[in-house]
């Protein structure tokens, strides 16, 4: 498995946390709540590890046990999948919030759709930072939420594929949550995302000798 290098890593978190704090200004507004996301790890991943890592955690952690997972599809540029994973207890405690802020008249019979909107929030901003930095086109397909057990909805997670794994660590007003953002690429698409990355570091420390993309 290959290690990011230490300015790739430091480029790749500052292009989350960059999506991430637009998301979280939207959410914030949504919500009527001040909203914090920050990216404090990044690491390049296999498949096995990550699910390994997730099982490990659902067994010490009870509570953990259960995910609601938001996934988009992308293809263009790169192609894959961005998910991102909460535990259900922190799932249920976002939509909860939306609920209280609509009052009566919001819809208790539907908290995926506000997940849907949180996480394809994150996703998409997070996912167009990427697009935008390293000048690659995107495509993202419309979110999907699902609950269920970790093993279930992991263990089928990107055949074959390596994952880029991203801690990201939010609060809402007094409330902190915690979170991952796993994005799913073949070897092919590794290889152009890590090449787009070390171009971007070359523009980057030489401004004025290398083009745009």
């Amino acid at each position: 498995m290959q290690e990011l290098a230490e300015d790739q890593r430091d480029l790749i978190a500052e292009m989350m946390n960059l999506g991430a704090g637009k998301a979280a200004a939207g959410l914030g507004e949504k919500i009527g709540e001040e909203v914090l996301l920050s990216v404090p790890n990044v690491y390049l991943a296999s498949r096995q590890a990550v699910v390994a890592d997730f099982l490990s955690r659902a067994s010490s952690e009870p509570s953990r046990r259960r995910l609601i997972v938001v996934m988009e599809k992308f293809s263009g540029g790169l192609e894959g999948e961005a998910l991102l994973v909460l535990s259900a207890e922190d799932g249920r405690s976002l939509a909860t919030l939306q609920q209280v802020r609509e009052g009566s008249g919001a819809d208790h019979r539907r908290p995926a759709r506000f997940l849907a909107e949180i996480g394809g929030a994150v996703l998409n901003s997070c996912l167009g930072e990427f697009s935008e930095a390293l000048g690659l086109e995107i495509l993202i397909e419309p979110p999907v939420v699902e609950e269920g057990d970790a093993a279930d909805l992991l263990l089928g997670l990107g055949e074959g594929a390596d994952l880029l794994f991203v801690s990201l660590a939010f609060s809402v007003g007094r409330r902190s949550l915690a979170g991952h953002l796993l994005v799913v690429l073949d070897r092919r698409s590794i290889g152009d995302f890590l090449a787009g990355v070390d171009s971007h570091l070359v523009r980057l420390s030489c401004p004025s000798s290398v083009p745009p993309p």
